[in-house]
């Protein structure tokens, strides 16, 4: 795999692709050292453009999780442009994540108010804590605040799963002694990305044998993942919406739970499946609302949209082949 992950890359590098494109695969996918200056020119990319023009002067891109549907922005909300910008390839030092990273902790320290309105029931403490340790963590996964907040939900996933496979009354009892929020079907359950992502962020924390136990689970539901909602264990169809839900789940599994690697060769299988003839993968129009895509400033060129697809799809065999 690893020879099909480096011939495919420096086959689109040979072509001059836009900057993040070049960024991605050069640092990311091949780990390749020596080319400081892509780092700085991640700037005249639109994308980034776009994240650094719509930020506000807190850090923040307005709401956190709820979109403001009045406010007429690309980025609809801060969650969505963190996850965004380390997409197009910011690391955490770049100027747009730095100011986020610090609005997130002033926020977790109650320096500032959560944005978004409140709801009225005995989750939303728990749930908004939960929001903004998961996004800090896609920045800075050793930030005091985000290993703060890993210790509770590491008690809860370790009750939920004691007796080796999941238990929901477990859950349900580990939150009623540690947050007393009732979770029941509710967005607090733990396979939600916010979770899942906030639980895999501490490399070595959770035994092999955990992980496993919860990739099985998730595998296994017919909801998918929380937030995504497409089902692991069977092939997304062609619906570019579908497709990148499904990539999504994919890529959190594969990144954050290398242990449950066991589950994902069927679906690196059908992945390897679907490259077109000419050695590329291509899913079709952009999807809508995906924090991933597009990377390339212009799609409109069908060769930008192979590039853009292809690139996605390597970074999960590239975490996989890191795995295994």
């Amino acid at each position: 795999m690893i020879d099909l992950i480096q011939e495919t890359a420096l086959k689109i590098l040979r072509q001059s692709p836009d900057v993040v494109i070049r960024h991605k695969l050069k640092f990311e996918i091949l780990c390749q050292q020596g080319f400081a200056q892509d780092v700085f020119s991640l700037d005249a990319s639109k994308h980034v453009q776009t994240l650094a023009n719509e930020q506000h002067n807190d850090g923040s891109w307005g709401r956190f999780h709820s979109q403001d549907t009045r406010r007429k922005q690309k980025i609809p909300t801060t969650e969505f442009a963190v996850e965004r910008a380390t997409h197009l390839g910011l690391g955490p030092t770049h100027p747009v994540l730095v100011r986020a990273a610090n609005f997130i902790e002033n926020v977790l320290d109650q320096t500032l108010p959560f944005p978004d309105p409140p709801e009225t029931n005995n989750r939303w403490e728990t749930g908004k804590r939960l929001f903004l340790a998961s996004t800090l963590s896609i920045i800075l996964p050793d930030h005091p605040l985000v290993v703060q907040e890993h210790a509770l939900w590491l008690s809860i996933v370790e009750r939920a799963f004691q007796s080796g496979q999941y238990v929901q009354e477990d859950e349900m009892e580990a939150h009623a002694e540690l947050t007393g929020a009732s979770v029941k079907d509710s967005y607090l359950t733990l396979n939600g990305k916010y979770q899942l992502n906030l639980i895999g962020s501490q490399s070595g924390k959770l035994s092999p044998k955990l992980e496993k136990s919860i990739v099985s689970w998730v595998w296994e539901r017919p909801d998918g993942i929380r937030y995504l909602g497409q089902p692991l264990k069977i092939p997304p169809g062609i619906k570019p919406e579908v497709v990148d839900h499904w990539l999504s789940s994919l890529a959190l599994i594969t990144l954050r739970f290398p242990y449950g690697s066991h589950h994902t060769q069927h679906a690196i299988d059908w992945l390897l499946s679907q490259r077109t003839v000419d050695g590329y993968w291509d899913f079709g129009p952009c999807p809508r609302r995906s924090t991933f895509l597009p990377l390339s400033d212009n799609w409109y060129n069908p060769e930008h949209r192979r590039f853009d697809w292809t690139t996605r799809v390597l970074s999960i065999l590239a975490d996989y082949h890191r795995c295994n």
